[in-house]
Parts: structure tokens; sequence; C-alpha cells
């Protein structure tokens, strides 16, 4: 019975988790003695979905014959090193995530008084009084998908600052994690007007 018990087990092994472990041990190895670009392994991500493919394989072949299981995923992990060594003119090349530098402002005009709603996200503002300005308000700023400011209303105002939504349109796809940190770390400058009241949130 216990014989029969470990011969089952044996045919049911998976081998995805030693060989991933090994992988990462390699191509950390590697990345560290500059042997691989840190970029690869950013042009790699976008390539993702060959994991789902490779599982799906050795799924059904670990059905036919157990050891076709680890010959699939090792086979793969030896795609992997190949892709981020020498097959890398093979990788997707990567857009850097482009920072947009935008100023938008709301003229004064006959308002009289405004509910400001300023929605700053992650992103290090600074908000001022301006000095002699026909303006209510008046920023500039730094955003990945764009800036609006919409205002409604005529001696009341409603203002409202915030970026632009992602959507199928604006939507950027970008692995590199570094620079969407740096990204949120450019300030926000935004003034505002001290020449009539303003319910700031």
């Amino acid at each position: 019975m216990d014989r029969e018990y470990s011969s089952t087990r044996t045919r049911q092994a998976d081998f995805f988790f030693p060989i991933a472990l090994i992988t990462a041990g390699i191509v950390w190895l590697l990345v560290s003695n500059g042997m691989i670009p840190v970029d690869n392994l950013y042009r790699l991500v976008p390539l993702w979905p060959a994991v789902l493919i490779a599982a799906g394989l050795a799924l059904m072949a670990r059905r036919l014959w157990w050891p076709l299981n680890a010959l699939i995923w090792a086979a793969f992990a030896a795609l992997v090193l190949w892709l981020l060594t020498s097959g890398s003119a093979f990788l997707p090349q990567l857009s850097p995530a482009a920072l947009k530098h935008e100023t938008v402002r709301e003229t004064t005009g006959q308002t009289t008084s405004a509910d400001v709603k300023l929605d700053l996200s992650i992103f290090p503002t600074t908000v001022s009084a301006l000095r002699d300005s026909e303006y209510l308000l008046a920023a500039d700023v730094y955003t990945l998908n764009g800036i609006l400011l919409d205002a409604s209303g005529g001696a009341k105002k409603n203002v409202r600052l915030h970026t632009q939504d992602f959507n199928t349109g604006n939507f950027i796809f970008n692995p590199r994690i570094d620079q969407w940190f740096a990204a949120s770390a450019q300030p926000w400058d935004i003034g505002l007007s001290p020449s009539i009241p303003l319910k700031l949130a």
C-alpha cells in the first residue's frame, strides 16, 4: 500500500516550483554580475501570458507521461534565460512613460465665492496664495495621463482639479515600476486666489 501511494505521488509530481526557484536564482546571479541588463527583465514582463500556455501544456503532458512536466518547464526556463541573454533582440521594446507637464488656469471673473476640490492623488503638492492675479486657480502639474480642470457656476463656482481617468484611449502599459515612482515624486504647484472666499476640499 505504501509503495503504491509513493508511486502515485511520484507520477503526480509538479516541477514548476523547483524549476522556477532555480531559474530565479540563476537570473538573480546573472543580473548581479551584470550579465543580464535590468531593462531586459522589464521587457520580459509583457510576455507573461506565455506562463499560462506553458502551465496548460504541462498539465496535459503530466497525464500522458509525468516526466514531460519537468521537460516542458525546463524548456520554458531555458527559453527565458535565452531571451534575457543572447536572445534579447526578440524582447519587445518598451516606451518610457512620458510625463505630461501641464499648466491649467481658471479666471476669477465675476466669481464672489467658490468651492474648490483638489484631487491630489499621490503627488506631493504645494498650495499657495496667488499674488495680484486674475486667476481663481492656477496649477502647474506633472501627470502620466493628463489633468482636467472642471468649473461650473457663475457668482458661486464649483471647481475641481483632478487627473484624467485611465481608459482604453490613454492607458499606458509600462512595467517600469521605477518610472511610476519617479512620476509620483514630481511636485504639483497650485495657486489659489486670496481675494474671494474659498471652500477647499
